[in-house]
């Protein structure tokens, strides 16, 4: 494991939301790996989604929908061509 962090809500809905990020390394991929408790159930068809932003450019990075528990998790695997900088992680609906 390269990093781990704590997401910190910026919406005050969210505060009871906890997740936490990790970046992965394996052989030569990098990974992201979201972790979230305490979700709100959504509506039919919609999905949390992750997005990895640098610089104020988003890059999605998947979606999820979370248990009956409010747990949801996403893994994303970088394939990006050159090295992707992001400093926020967002979780949108």
């Amino acid at each position: 494991m390269k990093k781990k962090v704590a997401l910190a809500p910026v919406d005050e809905q969210m505060n009871s939301v906890t997740a936490m990020a990790s970046l992965m390394k394996n052989d030569s991929k990098e990974m992201v790996i979201l972790q979230a408790e305490q979700l709100k159930q959504l509506k039919d068809g919609e999905v949390y989604q992750i997005w990895l932003i640098e610089n104020e450019n988003p890059v999605a990075a998947g979606s999820f929908v979370p248990d009956s528990s409010g747990h949801g998790a996403v893994m994303y695997e970088m394939n990006l061509e050159g090295e992707l900088n992001w400093d926020t992680i967002a979780i949108t609906i």
